[in-house]
């Protein structure tokens, strides 16, 4: 498996937000550089996921207003959908 090549960045931050990579580096016993990718290749994931549950939740949202489907039935789905929401806050 080839890796891709590494580029250097410096990148100036407050101090705060230092401090809190910082120790977030230390509890994964990783360094700072290794807990900044984590974090950037985490947010990617997760604006990924957002995209596919919306554009899930819209296709769900046509097929309800396409058929007839019973109350109770939207009702089950509503809840199942908003329980997925939850999860990626």
């Amino acid at each position: 498996m080839n890796r891709e090549p590494l580029r250097k960045v410096t990148v100036k931050m407050e101090e705060s937000l230092y401090q809190k990579v910082s120790r977030n580096a230390n509890k994964k016993e990783i360094s700072i550089s290794e807990c900044i990718r984590q974090e950037l290749r985490d947010s990617k994931s997760q604006i990924n996921l957002i995209d596919k549950v919306c554009q899930m939740s819209f296709k769900i949202q046509k097929i309800i207003d396409k058929y007839d489907i019973e109350e109770e039935d939207k009702k089950i789905i509503d809840e199942e959908m908003r329980k997925q929401w939850r999860l990626l806050r």
